[in-house]
């Protein structure tokens, strides 16, 4: 393990749009105001990068003021998903990462007023009788994750199941509700990992929830007890799950082909903090090695006390701590 599970994360800023061109060039449409463009990036995009776009708009602070500029448009169901998740990402950076006793109440009534309405309108969104927005429920997932609603956020990840089977991005979103700090338990996390690989074989990206859920656990309990989960990258249980799904990954063709795929990234980065965390560096070396972004996923590199690129550079060159 690169550092305690105390430190604070210092690192550089995250990008979950993964410096994916398509999320640039709607990003940069909708900046000046060109509406017809941002739709027909998104409508010439396949599904992982639609989500890719979502995250570059939603992660702008200044999207909600360019999107009620362009009001006019609000009645469409892309408008629709474009508001409400920048509401989603806008009330969270209201409610901050703080823990929540540290939380002010002022801040967590203004929170859940910003979630409530963006939850109203995502809800239109994903059933206006068109189709079924992957995107918007993704993202009610995390809203309703704020509004301590989780029946209604299994709701929403059983419809996005039964409408995009396997969705990998929304499988973590879930995986991070049914954690022990949102409203879950250990044995949640592990039984839907498991029922997810074996669902699914047809998407081995799914097998980075190992590492993922693993993450989510070891923070669970450090939230508890510092210094009870000092050790739990060691133990043999975790060890074992996740260097399983490791190799199964790393045989499967999609770690393999050369041509680039956002969900692949997504388990190429988790598997990278899952295996940097356990101390294989030699499999942690592969995993990052075969990242090609520029900046790191905010899950899991936020949960980390480690500077990512500190990591990266001292595994890519063989450096010692």
């Amino acid at each position: 393990m690169f550092e305690s599970i105390g430190a604070r994360y210092l690192g550089e800023p995250f990008d979950d749009s993964m410096g994916e061109p398509s999320a640039k060039a709607a990003h940069s449409a909708l900046a000046s105001g060109r509406w017809a463009e941002v739709e027909t990036v998104f409508r010439q995009s396949d599904l992982p990068r639609r989500l890719l776009i979502v995250e570059k708009i939603a992660s702008d602070e200044k999207s909600l003021d360019r999107l009620e500029k362009l009001g006019k448009n609000s009645s469409t169901s892309l408008w629709q998903l474009l508001w409400g998740t920048s509401q989603v990402s806008y009330a969270w950076r209201v409610r901050s990462g703080l823990d929540a006793r540290y939380v002010q109440k002022e801040q967590f009534e203004r929170f859940w007023g910003i979630l409530l309405r963006a939850k109203e309108v995502l809800l239109a969104c994903v059933n206006d009788g068109e189709q079924t927005w992957s995107e918007g429920l993704t993202w009610l997932i995390k809203a309703e994750k704020g509004l301590q609603n989780p029946e209604s956020a299994q709701g929403a990840w059983t419809t996005l199941e039964q409408f995009h089977p396997g969705h990998t991005v929304g499988a973590l979103a879930y995986l991070e509700l049914i954690a022990p700090k949102w409203y879950g338990s250990r044995e949640q996390v592990l039984t839907f990992i498991e029922e997810m690989c074996h669902s699914h074989p047809e998407n081995p990206t799914l097998l980075c929830l190992w590492a993922a859920g693993h993450a989510e656990i070891w923070v669970s309990e450090s939230m508890e007890d510092a210094t009870t989960s000092l050790g739990y990258w060691n133990v043999n249980e975790t060890r074992k799950q996740v260097l399983e799904a490791w190799h199964q990954w790393t045989a499967t063709q999609s770690a393999q082909q050369d041509e680039w795929h956002p969900w692949c990234e997504v388990a190429w980065q988790n598997f990278a903090f899952a295996l940097s965390q356990m101390g294989e560096r030699q499999f942690a070396r592969q995993a990052f090695s075969k990242q090609r972004v520029s900046k790191p996923l905010s899950k899991p590199w936020i949960y980390s006390g480690s500077n990512y690129y500190r990591v990266q550079r001292i595994l890519l060159t063989g450096q010692i701590l």
